[in-house]
């Protein structure tokens, strides 16, 4: 190969460069860079050779060293040329395999600086650039981001780009090559306003990515990653990038990694990401590149940007002639190999190839003709090397974009980044902080040295100065637009370590108290819709910042802001939580007919419950169907407290009491909080009150009528998560409100291991333990058999009815049902509730109704319904976007009442 790319040089031309290259570089000359610069180099050197000019030659084409070459070398870092730059392709005692799998398992970082930094400025700067690019930029938000691709009249693509939207009148602009520069200088003139271009050349870019992310103090931060992983871009001062690099990789050298460009491309082939100049270049337009995601829908239909009519016509007519595809191969492929099929005749080229450590198999990526372009296709390569194209991704993502309901989260175009909160010191520089959103990373593993070093290095006289005279305007917003959960997230690492300062007897508590409360005030609230329901103890869920989602008519928290979801639930499995469930319709039924009532609408034997017992049943409709799981307790003998998830419940109660003639009568709780509370240490907490409710057996509750439970008049020992637990119903609502106040707040009674969860968290909880919710998991079309709770059937009602639908759902218990609920793992991909379950041969066997990523097993979740006969018959599955899976037993975590 080598020879046939210098074909154009003298024998003397040839061996000359190749030494000069080893000598004066440092690298081997195979390697693809080399080959590159040699091939164009080469065919000038035979004209120049008489004249020496062979030092001139390499002079112009010898790399630039990063803004970080000093630490790369102290790193023991092998050096090639990429892109006009002497990049470190590897490191000292660090493998190829080991830098992409650890990547893949923890988190690693990449010196990306070769990479242009823009900035532009002037009147509507985004309607300017979107004459340029693909995407829809007037749409972007104060500090969003987009990726983009720069066209050229042919339609051909100059290069991808990642535009961050600074304000109105400002971009960021991350590219590739030098080439967008000289595109923006060049249509300066025909700008409507003056542009004013900035090149920071200061500023480094690191590239961090991998599941086990962390915060670390830049100066801006940008949610994205060519990896295929979850990921960040960070642009810093080289005057802190180097200290940063060196005591983030020197302090977490078990859990970071710095890699080199040969990792990172093995990375990016994997993820099925492009290189510019490599995979695409000005000939290839974005629908041949399969890229055309990258232009907005608005811009689909107005056009107006470079090579418009030739890339919409693509799109719109599938009339491209070549198309990008993914591949593996049973040996090495070199970049530019003819692609051909398997009668020898070409039909592409090899663009990217390299050997995959995470699927043990020679990838790449190339072009074929479109006829071609499908996966399973049979392909040869040079040398007669097999192989088959492959759907892109090659390894599947793990960026987060669904991954938790929180607006802000969403990859790239949905997440906010700048500068999230400045603190101020009379005669200290200013320092920025910011930080991104996690969401299956503990932060943990990076707190203890990253923060501390930030306080201690920087702030530390700061906080003594807070103690003396407790004034706080020191702090404040760096921007009313800046992103309210990125603000709270560094806020909740900095509480925490400001909970621990304050213990050690070096700050007081009632200085740290006031601390919080004044920056938690300054914080902008979202505005809720009122057509949804207020909960009872909203204020306090206010003041812990709570995320919203609308669930069963309601505002409730999908989690707080100064916790993720990670911790909330490991402290569930670890300590106590408490979690508000409202939202629940509570109602009583007393009279003389009320137990018959109930037992007749239920699954349960309620007519022979014994007083201060509860019972988790079913309501069914005449078809058998589930129409909700309640919670019903006996509090005499003719009086009965219900617990339901829909109202639908409380208006079929309704109209049986209006046909009953007085002889049965209900009531609904409108202003009672429902509060679970839930973990191995809620026994000792509960014991707080000294009511004795710690001797409480499983699923008993009792009446409590005294002011030391603040009108708390219902207890029960139960819980939907799996752990022991007690569920309180609660009438006095600002009592209620007080006490979870003290147990967070109050120095007295603040309770260390307490902590409110949201309803994300909860959900996870309830999955992990096997549970249903209503209208997700269970509905009217379900039946207590298919769903797997004939366990709520009692004995006797097993044998002869005596609810609703029973002919049906006997006859089902009795014989096999059609469907049956089932629990599925995967420790490869997310499942997604919707995903069609599928047998190893591709059959449709079913659908998922609930699914997470679990915590406490370290590995996506699921629960749904499946073909009965399939149950038990086959192990693995498959679901959306081919991901594989099985079956899992129920529940996923062990129960321990």
């Amino acid at each position: 190969m080598l020879s046939m790319m210098l074909s154009r040089a003298s024998t003397f031309a040839k061996k000359r460069l190749l030494k000069v290259f080893t000598i004066q570089i440092g690298v081997r000359p195979f390697t693809t860079e080399i080959k590159r610069v040699i091939s164009s180099a080469a065919a000038q050197l035979d004209e120049n050779v008489e004249q020496g000019t062979i030092k001139e030659i390499v002079d112009n084409v010898r790399p630039q060293e990063l803004l970080l070459h000093k630490v790369h070398v102290e790193k023991g870092a092998k050096f090639t040329n990429f892109k006009g730059y002497k990049m470190p392709i590897s490191y000292k005692n660090a493998e190829f395999a080991n830098e992409v799998l650890f990547t893949r398992r923890e988190t690693s970082v990449f010196d990306a600086s070769y990479r242009p930094q823009i900035y532009l400025r002037g009147k509507n700067i985004s309607k300017i650039m979107e004459t340029m690019v693909t995407s829809d930029l007037q749409e972007l938000k104060p500090d969003q981001a987009v990726a983009t691709l720069m066209t050229n009249p042919r339609g051909g693509i100059i290069d991808d780009l990642v535009v961050t939207k600074l304000n109105e009148n400002e971009l960021h602009i991350v590219a590739n090559t030098p080439k967008v520069l000289k595109e923006i200088q060049k249509k300066k003139a025909m700008f409507e306003t003056e542009v004013q271009i900035k090149i920071p050349n200061d500023m480094t870019l690191l590239t961090f990515q991998g599941p086990e992310f962390f915060w670390t103090e830049v100066a801006r931060l940008t949610r994205c990653s060519d990896t295929g992983e979850d990921g960040f871009m960070m642009s810093l001062p080289a005057a802190h990038a180097e200290e940063f690099l060196n005591y983030a990789v020197s302090n977490n050298s078990e859990n970071l990694l710095l890699i080199g460009l040969r990792a990172r491309e093995a990375l990016r082939i994997e993820a099925g990401h492009c290189l510019s100049g490599i995979d695409y270049n000005e000939k290839i337009t974005p629908v041949q590149a399969k890229l055309d995601g990258l232009i907005g829908n608005r811009r689909r239909i107005e056009g107006k940007f470079p090579g418009a009519d030739i890339i919409l016509k693509e799109l719109n007519d599938k009339s491209h002639p070549i198309l990008r595809i993914g591949f593996v191969a049973n040996d090495s492929c070199n970049v530019g190999a003819s692609i051909m099929d398997p009668k020898g005749n070409v039909i592409g080229k090899v663009t990217s190839a390299c050997f995959s450590p995470c699927l043990q198999q020679h990838i790449g990526i190339g072009y074929v003709a479109t006829e071609f372009a499908q996966s399973g296709k049979e392909l040869l390569f040079d040398k007669n090397i097999k192989g088959t194209a492959a759907e892109m991704p090659l390894v599947k993502h793990r960026t987060q974009k669904h991954q938790t309901l929180r607006k802000e989260t969403r990859w790239m175009t949905e997440i906010t980044f700048q500068i999230v909160i400045t603190l101020r010191r009379a005669g200290h520089q200013t320092c920025c902080l910011a930080t991104p959103f996690p969401s299956y990373s503990d932060l943990h593993r990076f707190l203890g040295t990253l923060i501390l070093h930030f306080l201690k290095s920087v702030e530390q006289s700061r906080y003594k100065n807070t103690r003396e005279n407790n004034n706080n305007s020191h702090f404040s917003l760096a921007s009313p637009s800046i992103g309210r959960k990125m603000l709270s997230r560094i806020w909740s690492e900095f509480w925490r370590w400001l909970s621990s300062y304050w213990r050690s007897s070096e700050l007081s508590y009632q200085a740290a108290l006031d601390f919080e409360r004044n920056f938690r005030h300054n914080l902008p609230r979202p505005v809720l819709d009122e057509a949804f329901r207020r909960l009872p103890s909203h204020t306090l869920h206010e003041r812990e910042l709570a995320i919203y989602t609308q669930f069963f008519g309601f505002h409730v928290p999908v989690n707080y802001e100064l916790q993720t979801v990670e911790e909330e639930v490991r402290q569930s499995r670890e300590s106590v939580t408490i979690y508000d469930a409202s939202y629940k319709t509570q109602f009583y039924v007393w009279g003389a007919d009320a137990p018959r009532f109930l037992d007749h609408m239920v699954t349960s034997d309620i007519a022979h419950m014994v007083e201060g017992k509860s019972v988790v049943t079913v309501m069914t409709n005449y078809f058998g169907g589930i129409i909700d799981d309640l919670l019903i307790s006996r509090l005499s003998s003719d009086k009965f407290h219900v617990a339901a998830n829909r109202t639908k419940v409380w208006r079929e109660v309704q109209k049986s009491v209006a046909e009953s003639r007085g002889r049965l009568d209900c009531a609904i709780s409108e202003e009672k909080c429902y509060v679970m509370l839930q973990g191995p240490e809620c026994e000792d907490f509960i014991k707080t009150y000294g009511t004795q409710l710690e001797e409480l057996r499983y699923l008993e509750c009792k009446v409590i009528e005294n002011d030391g439970m603040r009108g708390y008049n219902l207890v029960t020992r139960y819980s939907y998560v799996g752990e022991d637990g007690f569920v309180i119903s609660c009438g006095n609502v600002s009592g209620y409100v007080q006490d979870l106040k003290n147990f967070l707040y109050d120095e007295d009674s603040f309770h260390p291991g307490f902590q409110l969860i949201g309803l994300e968290a909860k959900e996870c909880l309830r999955i992990e333990a096997g549970g249903c919710l209503s209208t997700c998991d269970i509905n009217e079309n379900t039946t207590p058999v298919e769903a797997g709770l004939t366990r709520l059937i009692s004995g006797t009602k097993k044998r002869y009815g005596g609810f609703p639908g029973f002919v049906i759902v006997l006859n089902q218990y009795e014989h096999r049902p059609k469907k049956i609920r089932a629990g599925f793992s995967s420790d490869v991909g997310r499942i997604r509730k919707g995903d069609i379950v599928r047998s190893p041969d591709g059959e449709e066997i079913g659908i998922v109704t609930s699914a997470t990523y679990s915590p406490t097993l370290n590995k996506f979740i699921a629960l749904g319904y499946v073909k009965a006969t399939y149950h038990g018959r086959t192990h693995d599955l498959i679901f959306n976007d081919n991901i594989p899976g099985k079956f899992a037993s129920l529940p996923f975590v062990y129960h321990r009442y």
